[in-house]
């Protein structure tokens, strides 16, 4: 009975060693990073954008710069950081933020009839 409870105990250590050796860096930046800023121009037209990448790129910790044009007035929302910006037709509206989470976040479009419509996505990656 002895040596199974040492078996055990054993495969407990090398697991929590093996996890720390894999989530030591996540979500850290090292000391001597420098963040980016990263601007993007979105333009909407017919409810789908024109002229846009789809997906907008990241790091953690860069500075996100959103100029959005559309055609019609709605709601620009990205899903996961909660920011809402109001867009309306005939000037550029603009939203900056600090990208502060990993992952990929929808960009979507709320129309005044209630509709929404996904338009691209944040993907920022973590700091390695």
């Amino acid at each position: 009975m002895k040596s199974r409870a040492g078996v055990i105990l054993f495969v407990a250590i090398a697991l929590v060693a093996g996890l720390y050796v894999l989530l030591r860096g996540v979500g850290s930046l090292p000391a001597n990073y420098m963040p980016q800023e990263r601007s993007y121009h979105l333009t909407v037209g017919g409810g789908r954008l024109t002229d846009s990448p789809t997906v907008l790129e990241a790091t953690l910790g860069d500075q996100i710069t959103l100029a959005v044009s559309v055609d019609k007035a709605s709601i620009l929302h990205l899903h996961g950081y909660e920011k809402l910006l109001q867009v309306q037709p005939g000037s550029d509206a603009t939203l900056s933020f600090t990208a502060a989470r990993a992952g990929f976040f929808p960009l979507a479009l709320h129309n005044s009839d209630g509709s929404e419509t996904t338009l691209a996505a944040l993907q920022v990656q973590p700091r390695q």
